[in-house]
């Protein structure tokens, strides 16, 4: 039987009278009972249940000198015990630097941005280009791409130039400290803005998505659209003599032949806007609408299958673009005086700025930070074009046919069309609560200090925010439109109040 490792090394038998002797047993056996439940420094791991001793001599020599040293002293003093830690290399496990609680991937930060900027104007960007110019129109998507890149990396990296301490900065703080109370309720009051603009434009795009999806359910069962239907799946809204009447049923068929009522009401500019109040306004009064945080992937989804989409019929349509021969149907300048409306949509696109301090402050590697942003913003410039430049180039019909809206163009019956505008649809139910909890967190805290002040104000506020989005979407439900004026606004504001305070503040700061 193999000794115990508690065992001493000599004899106990010492000089030593009776008393000593009888004290030491009781002093060992308590050691003893104390350290029962250490394991032993091998394992049985045998067939039968015997030790099996390491094949590493290195490892043998060492629980050798373990034991002689742990048998030099007295048991009861225990000095030199082995200690519970120490064990064989096999039963040594390498564990990793577990990840401090909300630290993000670069990955995730990227995508992140990506993401949350792929929204409200990627459909209007063959339509913005047409405004622009073939040339003209990718040059200011890249321009434009990069002014808004330098900007966002500036109002990243300002936290880091007030000098302050403790609690983390947003934008705002930043323009308290350098401009004052009057510099952060500017920086509120422009943080809300684009907030609002896309609540509009998501309502408009939700009607017209809902009420297509509908006519198309609705021809199906009804039979008005058989599956031999080979009519026409392309549409121009300049043959109409009045466009605006078909904003909303500008994809159903050409027109209602069948004089049915329930077609009329479906195609209907005031039906869907209307019935979307009933759907979202109860879910826009939650407290938090956490639960939709969960489904922000369906906005990449939907990005990848409209690119498919757009792809797959760009090499079905062939290039169709003419740049001499002005009596060409398909004939468009390569630049245009009209690109401020390029210009507009893509700083609402671009636009990231009022949230890019709070996205990338858990970056596991803050010094990625300027890499991050810059790949995040060429994803999205690349995406944009990838977008806007086939769509362009193979539009079978004039330029001037191209809607604010691409999927505008298509006929209801179009079934590639019809699954994208599900996609899209599901896509903005999902983020339209999110922008409006954004906005109301940033209006209440503005006026009444606290995010959540009571359920009676935050009704309020939404109903202010959906009357706003419904009247949009029954009298002016052009995205385009929508974008490019709401921008102008801002820009005029920006201009005309915030631009002489931030020059004379910053210059006194040294900031410039």
């Amino acid at each position: 039987m193999e000794p115990s490792e508690k065992s001493p090394l000599l004899s106990s038998a010492i000089n030593r009278n009776e008393s000593e002797l009888g004290c030491s047993s009781a002093a060992v056996s308590e050691s003893f009972s104390s350290q029962s439940s250490r394991k032993p420094f091998h394992y049985p791991v045998g067939e039968h249940g015997h030790i099996v001793h390491d094949s590493d001599a290195n490892m043998a020599a060492t629980y050798s000198r373990y034991r002689y040293y742990n048998k030099l002293v007295d048991p009861s003093l225990q000095m030199l015990c082995i200690p519970d830690h120490v064990v064989p290399a096999y039963l040594s496990l390498p564990f990793f630097k577990p990840s401090a609680e909300g630290e993000q991937s670069s990955f995730v930060t990227i995508f992140a941005i990506w993401n949350t900027m792929m929204g409200t104007s990627l459909l209007s960007m063959p339509w913005a280009m047409s405004q622009a110019g073939f040339a003209g129109g990718i040059m200011l998507i890249l321009a434009i791409g990069l002014l808004c890149l330098y900007t966002a990396y500036r109002i990243l990296s300002s936290p880091s130039l007030t000098g302050l301490k403790g609690e983390p900065l947003e934008f705002s703080d930043v323009c308290r400290h350098f401009l004052g109370e009057w510099g952060e309720r500017l920086a509120i009051v422009f943080s809300m803005l684009p907030l609002v603009g896309a609540t509009v434009v998501f309502w408009v795009l939700m009607s017209t998505f809902l009420s297509n999806t509908s006519v198309f359910v609705y021809d199906h069962i009804a039979g008005i659209i058989g599956p031999d239907d080979q009519s026409a799946s392309l549409l121009c809204a300049k043959s109409f003599s009045d466009p605006y009447e078909f904003d909303v049923s500008l994809f159903s068929n050409a027109t209602n032949t069948t004089n049915d009522k329930i077609l009329d009401v479906l195609e209907s500019k005031y039906t869907m806007p209307i019935v979307l109040v009933f759907l979202m306004f109860p879910v826009i009064n939650l407290k938090s609408p956490s639960f939709f945080f969960k489904f922000t992937s369906l906005g990449t989804i939907s990005v990848f299958y409209l690119l498919i989409y757009i792809f797959i019929k760009s090499a079905n349509w062939g290039v169709n673009i003419n740049f001499v021969d002005k009596t060409n149907l398909f004939y468009t300048p390569l630049f245009k005086t009209t690109f401020p409306a390029l210009t507009g949509v893509l700083c609402l696109s671009f636009f990231i700025h009022n949230c890019i301090i709070s996205m990338m402050r858990n970056q596991k590697r803050p010094e990625n930070n300027k890499r991050d942003l810059s790949i995040a913003f060429g994803l999205v410039i690349t995406t944009y074009l990838l977008v806007g430049i086939p769509f362009y180039i193979t539009f079978p019909m004039a330029k001037s046919c191209i809607e604010d809206n691409l999927l505008n163009n298509f006929a209801n019956h179009d079934v590639m069309a019809f699954v994208t505008r599900i996609f899209l649809l599901v896509q903005y139910i999902t983020l339209f609560p999110m922008i409006t909890y954004l906005l109301r967190v940033q209006f209440m805290h503005w006026v009444y200090r606290t995010v959540y002040p009571g359920f009676k104000q935050v009704v309020t506020v939404n109903a202010v925010v959906v009357t706003m989005c419904v009247l949009f979407a029954i009298f002016l439900p052009q995205i385009g439109t929508i974008l490019r004026q709401h921008v102008d606004i801002y820009a005029d504001c920006l201009e005309d109040s915030a631009e002489p305070m931030l020059s004379e503040n910053l210059n006194t700061s040294g900031w410039l």
